[in-house]
């Protein structure tokens, strides 16, 4: 069963990176680098992680040399005891039973009879076997305060020492010797009028210039302003019948911007573009039906195609304009049959 050779596969997964199981498929391991939970606050080591490939279907030597050295049993009785484990296997794939292998993962076959595997959390990279995942949380630092009166309420202790601070700059002694000196005064006062004379006189000077100024502009524009008066009527009713010609010509050029036709080249040529997309291929006539039924269900057009062998290959034609449609299409066939290798036929 596979509860037997499940041991022995996991001790050959930490010394090998590829472990061959005769006949049924290989595990194949590969290295991953630590990752980090943000929202856990958890830093998880470097891992192996498994994968399984069943096209490396090749006895290796491997998992019969361990049984050797293990049970020491002989070559050929632990290769008949492997092939009896392995048929075993196959049998309750087969039923679609899930083959449970503790300590690596569990094995099942999908809709189209492909294994799938559901790998465990198990790390078998010898370099870091043992390490646990690490927690963490995100640092908090506290701001330094420099000013503490500025902060920090004030208290009675330190209200007369903010007091003494604030009040010796506050008094310089420049003001006691100017104060009582009346003629000091008396100066400054006559400083600002003077300014406040020359500025006010300066302001008048420059007033009457700009009037002399305009003075001398009125006169020309005078007279004019007359004879321009009595004109104004016949060159409103000039302008007034040249403006409709001018609407009429937008309005006749409009229709010809709007009524341009867009060139159909891209969808002439895009008519001849043709994709087959095959799923697989199959010889059982129930899975073959079963495979168009549901293709057909989901608004495909199914292709078929038998080799000489026998078996039928299913797909599904189509014809596309851009490249993208056909990712969009393997996406939804990958979705709804599980298989992921998709081959692309362009015609």
């Amino acid at each position: 069963m596979s509860l037997e050779l499940a041991p022995h596969i996991e001790r050959l997964l930490y010394n090998n990176d590829t472990v061959v199981i005769p006949g049924l498929g290989a595990f194949v391991s590969q290295p991953a680098p630590a990752s980090v939970d943000y929202a856990g606050g958890s830093i998880a080591p470097p891992t192996k992680t498994l994968i399984f490939n069943e096209n490396l279907v090749t006895d290796d030597g491997l998992l019969t040399y361990e049984l050797v050295q293990d049970k020491g049993m002989s070559e050929q009785d632990a290769s008949a005891w492997v092939e009896e484990r392995v048929a075993e296997m196959l049998a309750q794939l087969n039923q679609r039973e899930i083959v449970a292998l503790p300590g690596i993962g569990r094995l099942y076959k999908n809709y189209v009879q492909k294994i799938q595997f559901l790998p465990d959390a198990a790390n078998f990279s010898r370099d870091n076997f043992g390490l646990p995942p690490l927690q963490f949380s995100p640092l908090s630092r506290s701001r330094e305060v420099t000013d503490a009166p500025v902060v920090t309420p004030p208290t009675t202790s330190t209200a007369p020492v903010i007091n003494q601070v604030n009040y010796t700059p506050a008094t310089p002694p420049v003001f006691s010797t100017s104060a009582p000196s009346g003629t000091n005064w008396s100066r400054i006062v006559l400083i600002l009028g003077l300014l406040v004379l020359s500025g006010s006189l300066g302001y008048y000077f420059l007033n009457m210039q700009k009037a002399k100024l305009q003075t001398q502009n009125n006169p020309v524009i005078e007279p004019n302003e007359e004879q321009t008066q009595t004109p104004t009527p016949p060159e409103e009713q000039s302008v007034i019948p040249s403006s409709p010609p001018a609407k009429e010509v937008v309005k006749a050029t409009e229709p010809e911007k709007k009524a341009v036709p867009t060139p159909p080249v891209v969808t002439e040529k895009n008519k001849d573009k043709s994709c087959i997309l095959l799923v697989g291929l199959f010889k059982d006539p129930a899975n073959i039906a079963r495979l168009k039924s549901l293709l057909q269900k989901n608004g495909f057009e199914v292709y078929s195609a038998r080799s000489a062998s026998g078996a039928e290959s299913i797909g599904v034609q189509f014809n596309y304009a851009e490249e993208s449609e056909i990712q969009s299409k393997i996406g939804k066939l990958q979705k709804l049959t599980g298989e992921q290798n998709i081959k692309v036929n362009k015609k």
